[in-house]
């Protein structure tokens, strides 16, 4: 796996649990180009040039494919949120699918690792702990998670408001 410094600052900070630095959003995350912060998932912008809008959840073989192809060329393109979307709707259909359980459960990762980066640590929670509902047994994000839920509980024992002390 290649990655950046701002990628390990970031895995660093995470894992000493240091909430006084800001580190950018990692320019590369598990070998993939990350041209801006990646938003929240399951966008309701409309969906990417040439994928269908999907109204529920289909269960045949030959819909899940198409999803599936969907969801790799959305990806392929820089459409994150498209793809996530996609392969949200394939682990509702069938959660045993190809690699989507892989897929969903590393997206979630990456992005609660980016939100952490921005300093939205209930976003990066929130995250993590989707992609512990795919795979609970995934020690790295259980350790991101403790870690973020760690430095939430040190940031609510910081006194707010007030003078400083003379």
């Amino acid at each position: 796996m290649r990655t950046t410094p701002a990628f390990l600052s970031a895995t660093a900070l995470l894992l000493a649990g240091c909430a006084s630095h800001t580190v950018a959003p990692p320019a590369v995350v598990t070998g993939r180009a990350v041209p801006k912060p990646l938003p929240t998932p399951t966008s309701t912008s409309a969906p990417a040039a040439g994928i269908p809008e999907i109204e529920s959840v289909p269960k045949d073989p030959a819909s899940l494919a198409e999803l599936w192809a969907g969801a790799l060329k959305a990806r392929a393109e820089g459409h994150h949120d498209e793809a996530l979307r996609l392969w949200e709707i394939v682990w509702r259909a069938n959660p045993g699918y190809e690699g989507v359980a892989g897929r969903l459960e590393e997206e979630y990762r990456v992005r609660g690792l980016d939100a952490f980066a921005r300093g939205h640590t209930a976003e990066a929670v929130e995250l993590w702990e989707k992609a512990l509902r795919i795979d609970p047994e995934d020690h790295k994000t259980q350790a991101y998670l403790s870690h973020a839920r760690a430095q939430e509980t040190r940031l609510g024992e910081i006194p707010t408001g007030g003078s400083a002390p003379d």
